[in-house]
């Protein structure tokens, strides 16, 4: 549980991360692909890598045309509601490394290759945190040897969540607060 003072700063309490309630909603199972999430148009290098490992990829870029690109590589227009079933139906996921598709996918027991865009420090410092905690991967570049080596890490592994929502901690922080200062 990640409810507690902030070493340091006795004022300050760390909860999980804030999940929509479409999340918190999603049945994780375990399906036979791996979502790979990008805030940009489909990477042409990044798909070329994907489509050499043996594995099947439903790609989401903003902007990113719809279709095969591969037979393993399909690349996916953004809706929110097949996102979130396609996310929690994956083996795994593949993303650059923004809080919110980070913690949605360990809130669902995905594992996580975090590939962070080069001098975007917040995706950098998650990407590395996840690696720290051992709750994911962390890379410099998404090469076909490094997306293989964590398709084969992620067919063993048992899915359960291995992120706790902050939600309710949230609210029983700041309902805390609100009753000491009234």
């Amino acid at each position: 549980r990640l409810v507690m003072p902030f070493i340091g700063f006795p004022k300050t309490t760390l909860v999980g991360p804030i999940l929509r309630p479409a999340v918190r909603a999603t049945q994780p199972s375990e399906g036979d692909h791996y979502v790979v999430y990008q805030t940009s148009a489909a990477d042409p290098k990044l798909l070329a890598e994907l489509s050499r490992v043996p594995a099947r990829f439903h790609v989401y870029g903003r902007g990113a045309r719809r279709g095969r690109h591969a037979p393993n590589v399909e690349i996916r227009p953004f809706d929110e509601h097949a996102f979130l079933q396609d996310l929690g139906e994956c083996r795994g996921v593949l993303a650059h490394g923004g809080h919110t598709a980070l913690s949605e996918a360990l809130a669902l027991g995905k594992p996580v290759l975090s590939f962070p865009l080069r001098h975007q420090g917040e995706q950098e410092l998650n990407a590395a945190y996840l690696a720290h905690l051992g709750l994911g991967v962390a890379a410099r570049s998404c090469d076909a040897r490094t997306i293989a080596s964590f398709v084969r890490g992620t067919s063993l592994r048992a899915h359960s969540p291995r992120v706790r929502p902050g939600n309710d901690d949230a609210c029983a922080a700041l309902d805390a607060l609100l009753a000491r200062v009234a």
